[in-house]
């Protein structure tokens, strides 16, 4: 059993796995300190800024709630989405393998959460996926 963090980005509900996030914060002026574009200070540290829900095909907006991740071989970034809440503990085989898809959600996610009525619901983000999304170049 795993506990993931759900958010809100673009028009997907998508689950972040708790081990990868050190904070979750609102991105209101006293906890969203830009230094530069496409960077924010976090704890002392400055952190690119990936718009997750820009990078899903939502317009350029300015994002209510911040994620920072962390990765051992990747390092920290934040990830702007549009809502954060709850958080879940899931068993590994409530998951479906995902059908063929874009490339970036190809990319980005490793399963799918299908609701009772057998609907697709949740997407589970693949662990270090931002990460080589940033690095591949997607929108920051």
């Amino acid at each position: 059993m795993s506990a993931y963090l759900q958010v809100k980005a673009a028009e997907y509900t998508l689950l972040i796995n708790s081990g990868d996030i050190r904070d979750v914060m609102t991105n209101r002026d006293g906890n969203a300190v830009v230094e530069c574009p496409g960077h924010r200070v976090w704890r002392g540290q400055t952190l690119p800024v990936v718009d997750f829900s820009e990078v899903l095909g939502a317009d350029l907006a300015p994002r209510p709630v911040a994620v920072v991740l962390e990765d051992p071989d990747h390092g920290t970034i934040v990830l702007d989405v549009d809502g954060a809440g709850p958080m879940l503990r899931l068993e590994n085989a409530l998951f479906r393998p995902l059908p063929p898809l874009p490339s970036i959600l190809g990319q980005a996610f490793d399963g799918l959460l299908v609701e009772g009525d057998g609907r697709a619901g949740v997407l589970r983000l693949r662990r270090g996926a931002v990460f080589t999304l940033l690095s591949s170049g997607a929108k920051e």
